[in-house]
């Protein structure tokens, strides 16, 4: 979540493509939209390492232990 802040400066060029005319309009969207992308990535992550590591079909099998390491 501390990646919004980037997140919201690279929205702003999209908010004026958008339309928006000035920072100040389109500020009130950027403080809520900017952490959308990070937590989609962080659930799409969490989808697929959470598959891996719970062995459901179609998951890649996790590594054997190697018995002293």
């Amino acid at each position: 979540m501390t990646f919004a802040a980037v997140t919201l400066r690279l929205q702003i060029p999209i908010g004026f493509a958008v339309g928006f005319p000035s920072y100040s309009a389109m500020s009130v969207w950027l403080a809520y939209t900017c952490w959308v992308p990070n937590v989609l990535l962080v659930a799409i992550h969490d989808l697929i390492v959470g598959t891996r590591r719970a062995g459901l079909p179609g998951a890649l099998s996790p590594r054997p232990r190697v018995p002293g390491g």
